[in-house]
């Protein structure tokens, strides 16, 4: 399974309350869209539940950067599958528009995004191997 993984900072503009209905809207008018014309099997949203514990957990993992508003993630079965379905021009129109209606929520200069592909652990003895593959850029293409 391939998942691109993106890590969304909220406009400084917004407060979280009103990034959070922008965003639901946003993603709810194109969730079946994102299926139909991206081919994506899963299409999630989630945001952080408390601010609170984030920021704990990000001090006992020593991170310094801020932890994301949401995160989003598109999954396909294989990178086969990506590219099959988002090298299409009606794909590329498609993201180009998306990205237009996120400017109202999205602080691009923030945010982050990442294509992996996952794959689970066997067992809990091999928790410690990182089981991941992230695809650089020029793997992707």
């Amino acid at each position: 399974m391939v998942t691109f993984v993106y890590m969304i900072r909220r406009r400084p503009d917004l407060s979280p309350a009103a990034f959070e209905k922008a965003a639901r809207a946003s993603q709810n008018r194109i969730a079946a869209l994102v299926r139909e014309r991206l081919g994506a099997t899963r299409h999630r949203l989630a945001f952080g539940v408390c601010a609170k514990r984030s920021h704990c957990v990000s001090s006992v993992r020593r991170l310094e950067g801020q932890a994301p508003d949401a995160l989003l993630e598109l999954s396909w079965p294989s990178i086969d599958a990506y590219d099959r379905m988002m090298g299409t021009p009606e794909a590329i129109r498609m993201v180009d528009d998306m990205i237009d209606a996120e400017r109202s929520w999205v602080d691009f200069a923030r945010s982050a995004a990442l294509l992996v592909e996952k794959e689970s652990v066997a067992c809990a003895e091999s928790a410690s191997q990182d089981n991941s593959k992230v695809l650089l850029s020029d793997e992707a293409t």
